[in-house]
């Protein structure tokens, strides 16, 4: 006789917060891009700021993401800019029909990624975030009170892998040993572009929600702008 093995399901997401008009109204601002709940007033979605100032910053059509005829370029500060993007969709929405994650950086790639990451390069990926706003660099020092987190990162316009996990090495000026990692930062903006349709796409199929309360939603990650 076949022994069952009994498996708990995995538990999906389910927002903290009633799923109102008004939390509509700040989903539909953030990820819609075009609200305008009176006449005269528009709200603005800190999401698409930002992806139109990455694009810029990579030469890419603002509109379109497309790469321009001197683009695309492999601009740190537009890699940033897709990096802080990644952070900020996980932290304001998720996918109701996948495996619950708290919010963050993580969240966003295991929830809207077009392909998905192993840990380790989804770990060196937002290291890389790390060093670029807390030093603008390319070495991610971790914290000594926990393992991981020290990266030194080779940034390329394309590489594959797109994140490529090199040998561990020591430097002068630490005790501990840092992983090097290299990353083809026009593929990885390319990316995060294609994580930010999926997004797009699943709120049209009704597919994403929010667990912050309304207005954290709306006053966190969209602002509005007076047109009269």
């Amino acid at each position: 006789m076949a022994r069952v093995v009994r498996r708990d399901p995995v538990p999906v997401s389910t927002p903290q917060h009633p799923i109102g008009p008004v939390t509509e109204m700040f989903l539909d601002a953030y990820i819609g891009a075009d609200a305008r709940p009176a006449a005269g007033t528009r709200f603005v979605s800190c999401l698409h700021a930002l992806r139109r100032d990455a694009r810029g910053a990579t030469f890419r059509d603002l509109r379109t993401g497309k790469p321009r005829k001197d683009g695309p370029s492999p601009s740190w500060l537009g890699t940033i800019g897709y990096l802080v993007l990644v952070e900020q969709i996980g932290k304001a929405v998720l996918r109701l029909d996948a495996p619950a994650k708290p919010p963050g950086f993580d969240r966003a790639l295991e929830h809207f990624a077009p392909s998905p990451l192993s840990k380790p390069e989804r770990d060196a990926l937002r290291s890389l975030r790390n060093a670029f706003a807390h030093d603008y660099g390319l070495v991610s020092r971790g914290r000594d009170d926990q393992r991981g987190g020290r990266y030194i990162f080779m940034l390329v316009p394309r590489a594959h892998p797109m994140v490529d996990l090199g040998a561990e090495k020591p430097v002068s000026w630490h005790h501990l040993r840092f992983q090097t990692a290299t990353v083809g930062v026009i593929d990885l903006a390319d990316y995060i572009e294609a994580l930010i349709d999926r997004v797009l796409v699943e709120h049209a199929n009704g597919n994403v929600t929010t667990d912050l309360a309304p207005d954290e939603l709306g006053q966190r990650f969209t602002f509005w702008v007076n047109e009269v």
